[in-house]
């Protein structure tokens, strides 16, 4: 009984010095930042339903879509942030005092504006969709820009053997603000929703949701600004037990005598040097290439849609599991800090696969769920989510897995540019890959139709048009989505067996490879 007695014990002092050990202190105060930095891009995202609500055309829709360029293009800008700031303040603590101040005061001082804005008839109104464009557009560029110093904080932050945890962070953080921002926002926002929650609470029914823009930029906004204020009076700069490291001392001070030197010239060639890196070049083949596997995804909700799923519904299933997938990567904490992460990220990737491959599955049997009314059943639906909720945690894991691996190799001395850097091909890979996939979709897509001489000749480029205004009169002599299913599928196996020796020699690499060398 003492040895079992004592075996506890030993085992519940490892288990509090393995909590200790990761940080979780840090991990929660990096997540609650990411939220704040996730909310105001979750509105911007919430806005276009808003729009199509109120009949806005599609030109105008697409004047507003710029609001989604920043994070995209945020590298251009990356080296004049890891430049520039305050020294009295530090190095990363300027930009985020600055970017959560000036998001909160800007959301608190256009939150009537934007409220008046919505609430009219936007139908003819290009003023309208201007002002919403330019506000937006400068909340996500100051995300944006928070983003590319919090990167750059997390690793400064967390102890190098943790370092990987700072994708975790990322990965929840702005996961639980971008649906706080959109989903959560339009849920509440909805009069039906929220009539709902009164009548539980025997609270008169109102034509208005239980929130409105104008509230939650208000509410938004001031936790935006007290956060700021309190991150510049109350919270360090570097972790001061990791300043007690002789390294972490001479970290500190050649990050100061180096950027007291460079010019923002200098900065911007930093650019060019990470990309000559010879295991970089490497690097961003892969990341580019590993994103064509999973493009075809990209039309699974098209087709959906297609085959008679309705929209709302799809959302409601999307809101529901949204808070779901957004703590359930929470269970790769300690995971992530014990494995090598690119090991971890062929596994996720290998499984990401077998979910694309059983969705292609799933959608060839799709009528055998329709009853004699063409309506889904219950069981259909459950499997849907069940395959939505599966298929977003791979896809988390293996965003994360990589991200762990580029916090391990960032150099510490550019982190901001070099976690900037490394983020940038994956999203370019994802954007060039889901384009070409609909493109292809589009191109094979053979349509057979009746002949009718108001119709005239139908092409496959104008065939979903008609097809979803004339069902009688246009099918397609097979589905496409099937063989391009197939294809990404004998493309990941194929991506996998010729990268896996890449990946090992890239996970054996000392860090010191991953170093540019800097002039002093």
């Amino acid at each position: 009984m003492e040895l079992q007695a004592s075996e506890q014990e030993r085992n519940q002092k490892s288990l509090i010095k393995r909590i200790r050990e990761l940080n979780l202190k840090t991990v929660a105060y990096l997540t609650f930042l990411y939220i704040l930095q996730g909310i105001p891009v979750g509105i911007s995202t919430a806005i276009p339903l808003i729009l199509s609500s109120k009949k806005v055309t599609y030109s105008y829709q697409g004047i507003y879509s710029f609001t989604r360029w920043p994070f995209s293009v945020r590298i251009l800008w990356a080296p004049i942030i890891d430049r520039f700031f305050i020294q009295k303040i530090g190095r990363r603590k300027t930009w985020i005092f600055i970017c959560q101040f000036m998001s909160g005061f800007l959301m608190l001082s256009t939150a009537s504006l934007v409220d008046a804005v919505i609430s009219t008839d936007m139908a003819n109104r290009k003023s309208g969709i201007y002002i919403l464009t330019a506000i937006f557009t400068v909340l996500v560029v100051l995300s944006a820009t928070n983003d590319i110093t919090l990167d750059a904080w997390s690793i400064d932050l967390l102890p190098e053997k943790n370092a990987g945890l700072q994708s975790l962070c990322n990965s929840v953080g702005m996961s639980i603000g971008i649906f706080i921002g959109g989903s959560g926002f339009l849920i509440f926002e909805a009069a039906e929703f929220s009539n709902k929650i009164r009548t539980f609470f025997n609270v008169k029914n109102q034509h208005y949701g239980l929130i409105s823009i104008q509230k939650l930029f208000y509410i938004m906004g001031t936790a935006l600004v007290i956060t700021s204020i309190s991150i510049l009076k109350f919270k360090s700069e570097q972790s001061q037990k990791k300043l007690k490291t002789d390294e972490e001392q001479a970290l500190v001070q050649k990050n100061a005598h180096l950027t007291s030197n460079f010019s923002i010239i200098d900065t911007y060639k930093l650019l060019w040097k990470i990309l000559f890196i010879k295991p970089i070049r490497i690097w961003i083949i892969l990341m580019i290439t590993h994103r064509f596997a999973f493009s075809v995804e990209s039309a699974f909700n098209i087709k959906l849609v297609e085959k008679g799923v309705a929209r709302e519904k799809l959302s409601l299933i999307g809101a529901i599991l949204s808070p779901i997938m957004s703590w359930l990567p929470l269970i790769l904490i300690d995971l992530i800090s014990r494995t090598k992460p690119l090991k971890l990220f062929r596994s996720f990737f290998i499984l990401k696969m077998v979910c694309i491959a059983a969705f292609g599955i799933f959608l060839f049997f799709f009528d055998h769920f329709r009853d004699n009314n063409g309506k889904f059943s219950l069981v259909f639906y459950i499997i849907l989510a069940i395959w939505k909720l599966v298929d977003g945690f791979f896809s988390s894991a293996t965003s994360i897995s990589l991200g762990s691996f580029n916090a391990h190799i960032s150099d510490r001395l550019i982190s901001g540019i070099y976690m900037t850097f490394l983020s940038f091909w994956p999203n370019i890979g994802a954007n060039i890959s889901r384009t070409s996939i609909l493109f292809i979709l589009n191109l094979i897509t053979i349509p057979n139709c009746e002949r009718d001489s108001k119709f005239g000749n139908i092409t496959n480029t104008t065939f979903l048009g008609q097809r979803n205004s004339h069902k009688n009169q246009c099918s397609s002599l097979f589905e496409p989505i099937y063989p391009l299913t197939l294809v990404v599928c004998i493309f990941a196996a194929i991506w996998l067996l010729l990268s896996t020796k890449y990946f090992n020699r890239l996970q054996k690499l000392a860090k010191s490879e991953w170093e540019i060398k800097l002039e002093s």
